[in-house]
């Protein structure tokens, strides 16, 4: 029985061959289909040796398409031959399809899409190759173009809706790639601060794609007058829901136009300390030394308190603080605090660091020492630290004692 039904089914396909491919019209198309194949593969070769010495992802690219489109070019003069000789069999239009998918492929593999969104444009394209080979698209076409969906007075049909949402994907790619263009300008403009920048980056990319958007609505027939009934019920929204995103956002316009603080500032809001790397529309991106990265919303900075260390100068002032004992030599105290600091690579030598005798203290003479330097975004902490252990490290070598805390009691007459 099984040896009976293989019979069958090859049989079925040899008289498949013998009717569509294995006659005159189905032979001549496969040999020009081959002759096509040949011909682009020399011409490939030949025009690879000519851009061989031209190194450049550009011209890659390029090159990599020139097989493809030149069989494609000799595949379809050999489709009108066909045509010109009465063939009627579609061997030609069958291969012109699947060209046409190829080079299709090979351009998404080119495009930056999320990998799951072009796994399913792969699939769409050989979609509609098949039903291009089976004469079924405009079918297919139709069958979709039947299920509508009436939204007051929007009338959409599921073929709309996947044209609109393949037309929107394009016109986002495009717009995307023509924003990241500008604003690479933009950044190479050196008479514009980091805030400018920042802000004209950001309106130029809300731009591009809400007008890609509203193409791609317009596009499928959307009246865009009829979004105005839901105006009302934004601005509820706004009101109620989104209150804390629309004041992130003004907050994040205002902060990039008054200039107080920009991409690369050193501050400190609510006990975080670090650079600012990043401005977005929501909030901003704070890096600590610790690499610790804090996004802190934008409405936090106007209504907080902030420091900035860098805000008009980097040039930032510290202060350490020492006790010695009462015994010490305050001059060679003083010269050793100055030396200590000087020791510090990070610490200016212009100014000057300045010592100060603070206070008579109970058990010490508390002294300090001024010192500036010029690179908060390497931690302040750390250079304190730094001088720190130079004057503990000095006062060691030259005996300089540093009291602890100490108290004497007397006792007039013990108790009986």
């Amino acid at each position: 029985m099984e040896s009976l039904n293989f019979q069958t089914f090859f049989s079925n396909i040899q008289s498949w061959l013998s009717t569509n491919i294995l006659v005159k019209d189905g032979i001549y198309q496969l040999i020009f289909f081959a002759f096509a194949w040949i011909s682009a593969s020399l011409l490939n070769k030949l025009i690879l040796k000519i851009f061989r010495k031209y190194k450049s992802n550009v011209v890659h690219v390029i090159t990599s398409f020139i097989f493809p489109l030149f069989f494609l070019i000799i595949t379809y003069l050999g489709q009108i031959i066909a045509t010109y000789f009465h063939w009627k069999n579609p061997a030609l239009s069958v291969g012109i399809n699947f060209i046409l998918g190829w080079i299709s492929i090979k351009i998404l593999n080119l495009i930056s899409l999320d990998q799951a969104l072009k796994k399913i444009l792969k699939y769409l394209v050989w979609l509609i190759i098949i039903l291009n080979i089976l004469d079924l698209r405009v079918k297919f076409e139709e069958v979709l173009d039947s299920f509508k969906f009436n939204f007051g007075s929007i009338h959409l049909s599921l073929l709309s809706i996947i044209k609109g949402g393949l037309f929107l994907i394009f016109l986002i790619w495009i717009s995307k790639k023509t924003s990241d263009k500008i604003n690479t300008e933009i950044q190479k403009n050196s008479k514009l601060d980091p805030g400018a920048k920042a802000l004209i980056s950001k309106t130029i990319n809300i731009s591009f794609i809400t007008i890609a958007t509203l193409i791609a609505l317009n596009s499928i027939g959307l009246n865009l007058t009829a979004f105005t009934v839901f105006g009302g019920a934004f601005s509820v929204g706004i009101g109620f829901g989104l209150q804390k995103s629309v004041s992130n956002l003004i907050s994040g316009v205002i902060l990039l136009l008054d200039k107080s603080i920009e991409p690369g500032d050193v501050i400190e809001v609510d006990g975080n300390y670090g650079i600012i790397k990043s401005m977005n529309a929501r909030y901003i991106t704070l890096s600590t030394v610790i690499g610790k990265e804090y996004l802190i919303p934008n409405e936090n900075l106007i209504t907080s308190e902030v420091i900035n260390w860098s805000f008009t100068d980097n040039l930032i002032r510290l202060t350490v603080g020492v006790g010695v004992s009462y015994k010490s030599d305050i001059e060679k105290v003083m010269e050793i605090l100055v030396q200590s600091a000087l020791s510090v690579k990070r610490v200016l030598p212009n100014p000057k660091p300045i010592p100060f005798l603070k206070n008579f203290g109970n058990s010490s003479i508390d002294m300090e020492i001024h010192f500036w330097i010029k690179d908060p975004e390497n931690g302040v902490e750390r250079a304190k630290s730094a001088v720190r252990f130079e004057i503990w490290r000095l006062f060691k070598e030259e005996n300089i004692e540093i009291p602890f805390p100490q108290q004497e009691v007397y006792v007039k007459e013990m108790p009986n």
